[in-house]
């Protein structure tokens, strides 16, 4: 069974190391800082969760949200919020993120809220595998 695949993206979240490493017990960890390759990295990789982090530049931050989850509307996207305007939380809401973490975030939260939904079974079947076409429930693989 393939391990889930967590994308990590933004300055500060993709350099924290005991983040990172407490997500690596769990699902292989992919780290990027700079949030205008998040569209780049979902092409190439099949991405079972993404954390992002929204800087001072919040409203390109929630762009590359839009994007993913027009792209993937099954993709679990939890928010990193190091953004002084709430207008930017309120917006990432809307295009479907699923949870949000004020920095500075406790890290065993958020690695638990990303362990719960890796373990929840996808509404629709799960998304399907980008490569394959085959259907994946978040972290359990391909479904036969």
């Amino acid at each position: 069974m393939a391990e889930p695949c967590i994308l990590i993206s933004g300055p500060a979240v993709s350099a924290d190391e005991v983040l990172a490493e407490e997500l690596r017990q769990s699902a292989e960890v992919l780290r990027n800082a700079d949030n205008s390759r998040i569209q780049s990295i979902l092409s190439s990789r099949t991405i079972d969760l993404m954390i992002i982090e929204v800087t001072s530049t919040g409203r390109e931050d929630v762009e590359q949200v839009q994007l993913a989850r027009n792209r993937f509307p099954g993709l679990p996207i939890i928010l990193v919020d190091d953004s002084e305007d709430r207008e930017v939380t309120v917006a990432a809401f809307a295009c479907g993120v699923k949870d949000a973490f004020r920095k500075p975030y406790k890290r065993y939260l958020l690695a638990e809220r990303v362990n719960a939904l890796l373990r929840r079974p996808a509404r629709s079947g799960g998304p399907k595998d980008r490569k394959t076409g085959d259907r994946r429930a978040p972290g359990k693989g391909l479904l036969v």
